[in-house]
């Protein structure tokens, strides 16, 4: 009786959800993911790994893993040129919905002084989605006026697997600050990286059924910095991020 409970009060909830892309809330940890533009924009090179899993009560847990590897490529007087590469698997719930993706991202910085940099960055990449719940699938067709019976077609064209592949694209702006140490042991340092991008700019059909389905696009407004307290040990690493995608906010 919990479990029917349960099951009611989440599909009701759920009628006021909106789908969004994967997120991070330590979003300057992944950096490639909100923004093509943060290719090389603060070391000659990085490497990041992210690693989540929620809703372990929640029957199948989701999980997500994401990773990126980007390098300045050359440096003048003028400007930075970088690349670098980023992928992610998406996997959600007993229906396994999953989404992997990688990117190629390239980005340009120009050196305004010592000290600031501004890049324009971009990025093209291949994504799939799939939906392979097997037996944990349930459909109306499956259900003979009474009772919930598996041995019923389903009704489906494609049974329980499902699967479709896109071409993405993104693109961004970045604006960099970098005040070194004066000394060693100063520790009186300050960072700063504002910027903006636009996800699925072209606005990619998604559907399983092949009928229109676009992803709506992403627009992601971040910054985060680095203060240093002088004379200290002590560093203050302020951050926000804002997403609009569709329907779907996050602050």
């Amino acid at each position: 009786m919990k479990k029917i409970i349960y099951y009611i009060v989440l599909s009701l909830i759920s009628l006021n959800l909106s789908a969004q892309d994967i997120h991070f809330s330590m979003f300057y940890f992944s950096p490639l993911n909100i923004n093509p533009a943060n290719t090389g924009v603060e070391n000659d090179l990085r490497i990041a790994l992210n690693y989540r899993n929620q809703w372990r009560s929640v029957a199948n847990p989701y999980s997500t893993i994401a990773g990126s590897y980007d390098m300045r490529l050359s440096k003048s007087k003028s400007g930075i040129f970088a690349m670098g590469l980023n992928f992610y698997n998406d996997r959600a719930g007993d229906s396994k919905m999953g989404t992997t993706q990688a990117n190629l991202s390239a980005a340009y910085h120009l050196i305004l002084d010592k000290q600031q940099t501004i890049g324009l960055g971009i990025n093209t990449g291949f994504a799939q989605r799939s939906l392979t719940g097997g037996s944990a699938l349930m459909w109306g067709n499956q259900y003979d006026g009474s009772n919930y019976s598996a041995a019923l077609p389903s009704g489906e064209p494609f049974g329980n697997s499902f699967s479709t592949s896109y071409m993405d694209a993104a693109a961004g702006v970045v604006y960099s600050y970098r005040q070194e140490e004066k000394y060693i042991t100063g520790n009186d340092h300050l960072a700063a990286n504002a910027g903006f991008s636009v996800s699925h700019v072209h606005q990619p059909n998604i559907s399983f059924y092949g009928t229109k389905e676009p992803l709506y696009r992403k627009y992601i407004f971040h910054a985060n910095g680095i203060i240093g307290v002088p004379n200290s040990r002590v560093s203050f690493t302020p951050g926000i991020m804002y997403a609009l995608q569709g329907p779907a906010r996050e602050l």
